[in-house]
């Protein structure tokens, strides 16, 4: 059986109420670098990925991958921003984003990294559910492997 399998989505309004909610519970959401998904069009459904992931029972853990697993480390609410230096955005804070094959995109927000490799894990913002992968850094272009089909479903196998 798979691990994400019977997942249930919330819609994406009833996600963004609420983060209303839990803002005073955790002020530290907006804290951090800024970073291109979590700024402008994509705000609002960061802010629901920093919500999923401040009521994740876990930040380590292992996930089945193909034959293996990955050594998930997710990161917390207010390390999300900061979290993204180096694919979305530079140190210098210069976007790394662009529309190209290969190209680190704009709605890809990075959530924890494996933490044998090294690789970034991140959600598609552009998809109401999240879907989470992974992609091998160092190769010169991005080609995601998709590891669940939501963030939910996602967090649960954890």
């Amino acid at each position: 059986m798979s691990p994400y399998s019977g997942t249930a989505t919330i819609p994406m309004d009833e996600a963004l109420r609420r983060i209303g909610s839990h803002f005073e519970k955790y002020p530290h959401v907006r804290s951090g670098a800024p970073s291109v998904a979590s700024s402008g069009r994509w705000s609002q459904q960061a802010d629901a990925v920093k919500l999923a992931l401040a009521d994740a029972r876990r930040r380590r853990f292992s996930f089945p991958f193909h034959d293996d697993h990955i050594d998930v480390e997710l990161f917390g609410p207010d390390e999300v921003d900061s979290g993204q230096v180096g694919y979305s955005i530079s140190l210098q804070g210069e976007s790394l984003v662009g529309d190209e094959d290969g190209d680190w995109k704009v709605e890809w927000l990075v959530i924890g990294i494996d933490e044998s490799l090294g690789d970034p894990l991140f959600v598609d913002l552009s998809d109401q559910r999240f879907p989470v992968y992974q992609a091998i850094a160092g190769q010169g272009a991005w080609d995601p492997d998709a590891l669940a089909p939501s963030l939910d479903s996602f967090l649960r196998a954890a």
